[in-house]
């Protein structure tokens, strides 16, 4: 029986080029023609060398917002290849007339920008960075084959780092479980945007209890998470994800503490700065919980508990970076 349901609805629109220039007046024309033109029609009619032209149809075409064809022969020899608008090109040449794309960017400030209206907003958002980041840990496709020297830094003994040249970029934690508090929000902090307090920022978004738990609550590490052949360790899955978020993560000073080993990594960029400057309690809850979802481990990799690692972001806290601290 064959499903239907499978073509029902719209194409997606595919992703778009750089429409600017040259480019989107060569998109232009073929929108204003109802029939497919050639490359020497397109040069006579915009001016510029053939090549050039040539150029911005292929990356029109290899982006699926126009199509190529031979036109039907004239004579003799190799017909010319005629382009044409498709839907898509149409949509998008309309998107740029009406002042540009309106895309995932957009929708995460309306996003943030709703969160930050509602009482509980910084508490939502931090739970829902918990739920994306656990959904990334769990994806297990975070490490790559580009990633295999980081997730290689990572030892197989706990609290210790292998020997690596790019042992410094991931650090290795300690086997002892931490317990996240429930205080840790960053709605208790209103004033978080205007102070210049970092220590105070830390206090209002850290997740540490301020405790150490009983020795009956400690759980073995399970050492299939720092096994290279394995997923990644819990480390290098949070380099590796702040890594492909666009944080350049940077390792910092770990702070020593009794009965655990924090590792500090320092975030020296933000693809949301300008939300995070504007609405600090959301932004940087999203983005506190998405680190906290990738360090919890799920239940069946620590013999049917479910632990997570005391994670703390200070926003701000010094000229040119955010600290954040994962402690075992």
């Amino acid at each position: 029986m064959t499903n239907h349901r499978a073509t029902l609805g719209p194409r997606p629109l595919p992703d778009l080029p750089a429409l600017d220039g040259v480019r989107l007046r060569v998109l232009a024309e073929l929108t204003r023609r109802a029939r497919p033109v050639d490359t020497a029609t397109l040069t006579a009619r915009l001016g510029g060398h053939p090549n050039t032209i040539r150029g911005h149809l292929d990356v029109l075409t290899e982006a699926g917002l126009a199509s190529r064809d031979p036109l039907p022969a004239s004579g003799r020899g190799r017909p010319a290849l005629g382009y044409a608008v498709t839907p898509a090109g149409r949509t998008a040449y309309r998107m740029c007339r009406a002042g540009g794309p309106i895309g995932p960017a957009e929708v995460t400030e309306a996003l943030v920008a709703f969160l930050a209206e509602r009482p509980d907003g910084a508490a939502q958002a931090r739970e829902f960075g918990q739920h994306w980041g656990a959904g990334l840990a769990a994806s297990g496709d975070l490490a790559t084959s580009g990633d295999a020297a980081r997730v290689r830094a990572i030892s197989s003994t706990p609290g210790d780092l292998a020997a690596s040249g790019d042992a410094a970029r991931v650090r290795a934690i300690s086997s002892t479980p931490g317990d996240l508090a429930a205080s840790g929000d960053l709605a208790a902090s209103g004033d978080l945007a205007a102070s210049g307090d970092a220590a105070a920022r830390g206090r209002a978004i850290s997740s540490t209890s301020g405790g150490q738990p009983p020795a009956s609550q400690s759980l073995p590490i399970d050492e299939r998470s720092c096994d290279p052949s394995a997923l990644p360790s819990i480390m290098a899955r949070v380099m590796i994800t702040l890594e492909r978020m666009g944080f350049s993560p940077e390792p910092g000073e770990a702070t020593e503490q009794v009965g655990a080993s924090p590792t500090e990594i320092r975030l020296v960029t933000c693809p949301l700065l300008d939300a995070a400057r504007e609405h600090p309690a959301v932004v940087c809850s999203i983005h506190h919980g998405l680190v906290e979802g990738l360090v919890e481990e799920p239940p069946h990799r620590s013999a049917g508990h479910s632990r997570a690692h005391p994670v703390t972001l200070v926003p701000f806290a010094e000229p040119g970076a955010c600290l954040l601290t994962v402690s075992a």
